[in-house]
């Protein structure tokens, strides 16, 4: 008897319970509306917008409505729709306000946007399919951007700057980092600039970092950069993309729907992909992989074709070439430099010498790597070859690494056809030495000899200049011969001999004036 009336008891609390309820929920329903908003009741005191019904471009958001605090704008509350795209032209959002939803803001005619101090989220799209909008400016209080917050649809942001005293996040020339710039968030995507180098400190490319981003059609990732995120340059203009030696994984469509039709992988581990991160082969593009032997670029290019020949339903238009040995050759100096293992020289790297200094039996020069536009050295020993002057007995002559305190080292070089060849790990300058051959001297420009053969160079290997991303045989065949050539002439000689002739000219024009002027005198009288 005594449950029963507990049950009754229960029963009547739960039917008090969802009257009350029901009473609640019709009441704040009715309370959602004020003016050209709508609202949701977060708690007695604070409230989220969810609608703007207004038709007033210039939009003031107010910080209370109905005695409720506005802390929150929900996702799509001011989206426009197809009927009045772009109608919203200008908002203030005010300081009460602390997160922004998803898409809030998505298609409206905003030019600029200054997220106002005390907004710490702001969701994914707030601000995307906006495109009048050009900059936009986060606080010091924001603690969590949202993916693609502000667009890659229909896009010409240029810049996204953040308070200096932010926390969380950072930007350098208009682009989004966390804090230490271990991460890349959002580069704008209306940038006009082609070319773009990731800092080294970045580890991480974050998802759809560069989505979008149609004008990018070079981009250095450093080797720092072990991951990148699903969408990461999906849709953007590069036409080939080094990726680093230290990459762990990719994500996926993370090089999806652009133009992209050669891949540098640098990497001679296995590495993890997802699913369309090369848009499965789908690209009408043909694209080329290119890596080192045994790599896991190689064998995951091999997976696929195999998949695809199992399957006659797709077609994938992949193939692997692998990455040889460089041997780069600077074109003024005809110096030579060769690589033992095919990354002793980095993938990429050019060669650049510069004649530092120069007399009439020895020449200086300044041998460098370049990549990514700063100077590196080998990762191993590597064969230099240095033509030898024709006003230089090679019987004689030697080569010698400068150090910086002036110690020359004797780097034992032999003649070879026409070279001094040596080996190194470091390079800095070389001076190669001699004695002047038999009836030269240092102001005397010697005649035309022939030139020597170097066998090594009958096929120059242009891999780092990228002659292997188009798949051509046309190697340099004017490489073939190098050229032996000679310390280089000051020109010294040649302007005293322009004097003299000068001198020479004037001297016979001043005669022959004064003989004429005797002459015509003669003649009058």
């Amino acid at each position: 008897m005594k449950s029963k009336r507990i049950l009754k008891f229960i029963s009547c609390i739960a039917a008090i319970s969802i009257i009350i309820t029901s009473l609640f929920v019709g009441f704040n329903a009715f309370a959602n509306q004020s003016g050209d908003f709508n609202y949701e009741i977060l708690d007695e005191k604070n409230c989220v917008l969810t609608d703007y019904t207004g038709t007033n471009p210039n939009v003031v958001i107010p910080s209370e409505i109905d005695g409720y605090t506005v802390t929150g704008i929900g996702d799509d509350a001011f989206s426009a729709s197809d009927e009045d795209t772009f109608r919203i032209t200008q908002v203030t959002i005010p300081s009460s306000v602390i997160s922004i939803g998803e898409t809030a803001f998505f298609g409206t005619g905003l030019s600029e946007i200054i997220i106002p101090e005390g907004v710490e989220t702001i969701g994914q799209q707030a601000f995307d399919a906006c495109p009048n909008l050009i900059s936009a400016t986060l606080p010091a209080s924001l603690t969590n951007l949202g993916t693609s917050a502000f667009g890659f649809q229909d896009s010409n942001l240029q810049e996204i700057n953040v308070s200096p005293d932010n926390q969380n996040y950072c930007s350098v020339d208009g682009i989004v980092f966390n804090k230490d710039m271990t991460k890349i968030i959002q580069y704008p995507v209306g940038k006009t600039a082609s070319d773009y180098v990731i800092p080294d400190t970045v580890i991480t490319i974050g998802e759809s970092a560069f989505y979008d981003a149609v004008n990018l059609v070079n981009v250095v990732i450093p080797n720092s950069v072990t991951v990148i995120e699903d969408y990461a340059f999906a849709g953007t203009g590069l036409k080939t993309v080094t990726i680093p030696e230290n990459i762990k994984y990719i994500g996926g469509w993370a090089f999806a729907n652009g133009d992209l039709t050669t891949i540098i992988i640098l990497s001679k581990s296995d590495f993890e992909i997802s699913e369309g991160t090369f848009n499965d082969g789908q690209n009408e593009n043909f694209q080329t992989f290119i890596g080192y032997a045994g790599s896991g670029t190689e064998k995951m290019v091999n997976e696929w074709l195999e998949y695809a020949e199992a399957d006659d339903s797709i077609v994938v238009n992949y193939k692997f070439v692998a990455i040889e040995p460089a041997n780069l050759k600077d074109d003024t100096t005809n110096i030579i430099v060769s690589a033992s293992e095919d990354d002793t020289i980095a993938y990429g790297a050019t060669l650049e010498v510069t004649v530092e200094a120069q007399t009439a039996t020895s020449v200086t020069y300044n041998i460098t790597l370049i990549s990514n536009g700063e100077e590196i050295q080998p990762n191993g020993t590597v064969t230099v070859k240095i033509p030898v002057p024709k006003t230089l007995d090679a019987k004689t002559c030697a080569v010698y690494r400068i150090e910086t305190d002036g110690t020359r080292i004797d780097m034992n070089a032999v003649y070879e056809n026409g070279y001094m060849v040596f080996s190194t790990e470091h390079f800095s300058n070389y001076v190669l030495e001699g004695k002047e051959t038999a009836g030269s001297s240092g102001n005397e420009k010697p005649a035309d000899t022939e030139k020597p053969v170097d066998s090594d160079t009958t096929e120059q290997n242009n891999t780092n200049n990228g002659d292997k991303n188009n798949d051509t045989s046309d190697s340099n065949t004017n490489s073939s011969k190098v050229q032996n050539t000679s310390i280089p002439d000051t020109g010294k000689k040649q302007a005293d001999l322009s004097l003299v002739v000068m001198f020479a000219v004037v001297g016979t024009i001043a005669f022959f004036s004064v003989a004429l002027l005797r002459a015509k005198k003669k003649t009058q009288k």
